[in-house]
């Protein structure tokens, strides 16, 4: 289900970029401040250059921002998974003891 929204989202992103990147190939001149440097490139390197920059400073900060709360997730995890053995554990020796009241 996630595959088909990420396609359902991703395809016609893609699909702008690149009709950006076609229409959008006259060079525009870059100043690299505070050096003395200028940088000519087509518009549609710097747009999608910094768009790109963009999403990637977005998920490394999500990813430092959301540590805290996947730990936290991972022990709960953890928890969950030690009580269900205590439960399984504790029917067996329910059941058990029932066996041998029984019997």
């Amino acid at each position: 289900m996630f595959k088909f929204f990420a396609w359902l989202i991703g395809l016609p992103v893609i699909i702008i970029c690149v009709f950006f990147a076609v229409s959008n190939q006259a060079p525009v001149t870059l100043d690299l401040w505070p050096t003395e440097y200028d940088v000519a490139i087509p518009l549609y390197w710097a747009v999608e250059g910094a768009l790109l920059a963009g999403f990637i400073i977005g998920v490394f900060l999500t990813s430092l921002t959301g540590g805290g709360t996947r730990r936290q997730m991972r022990q709960y995890r953890r928890d969950l998974n030690t009580c269900r053995r205590e439960l399984q554990s504790a029917v067996a020796r329910a059941e058990r003891a029932e066996g041998k009241a029984k019997g």
